[in-house]
């Protein structure tokens, strides 16, 4: 920032000691400066601790637009038609130290903001770690005795008849439905008996 302003107060002093140049040194300081307003919106927005919300983050996008799009953009085109004209040595080299100063600026706020997303894509990332790891340890309640009651429901079935099926399976012929109802019942116990291995907790 210095150097920038440094080379603008010299060419500001040899535009008034040669005479000339005074219209490409107005167009570039009205490039340079454009942005400006962006740039002390931000600082204004970091002092005041509204910089972390949606409008900081649209001013730091609308500021890396503008800039690419008017020092780094337009410089470029305008620059390429200042050396198609029939200027001296001073002229170009007073315009490429701008335009370089320019794209030093341009590489150093693209740091930044690789940096700043990057930062915020590791933020992203250890949260979903953590929400999938608490997603893992709590473990889904489930309710047995509603389940058996579930099945009697839906096999018309009495308690008794469970109980005969679970204390004699040899015998499952004999029953509600024969061997079917009572292998069911036995598959439900195995369900049971797997939830219970897995750390699954049932409420009572």
């Amino acid at each position: 920032m210095l150097l920038h302003h440094s080379l603008s107060l010299l060419g500001l002093i040899w535009t008034l000691v040669a005479g000339k140049y005074g219209t490409e040194l107005t167009a570039t300081i009205c490039g340079s400066e454009v942005t400006n307003p962006l740039l002390q919106l931000r600082w204004f927005l970091r002092e005041t601790g509204h910089y972390h919300t949606i409008l900081g983050e649209t001013v730091d996008h609308l500021f890396m637009f503008f800039f690419f799009f008017i020092r780094i953009g337009i410089g470029s085109v305008l620059l390429y038609c200042y050396f198609q004209q029939p200027t001296d040595t001073m002229g170009r080299f007073g315009a490429i130290c701008i335009y370089l100063i320019g794209w030093m600026f341009w590489l150093s706020i693209c740091q930044y903001a690789i940096r700043k997303y990057r930062k915020k894509l590791h933020s992203w990332r250890e949260r979903r770690q953590i929400t999938a790891q608490v997603a893992v340890t709590e473990k889904p309640t489930v309710n047995l005795q509603d389940e058996f009651e579930f099945a009697i429901d839906q096999h018309k079935v009495n308690k008794k008849s469970f109980s005969y099926c679970s204390a004699e399976p040899s015998n499952s012929h004999i029953g509600w439905n024969g061997n079917d109802d009572c292998e069911q019942f036995r598959t439900l116990q195995e369900n049971h008996v797997h939830l219970r291995t897995n750390g699954v907790t049932t409420k009572k």
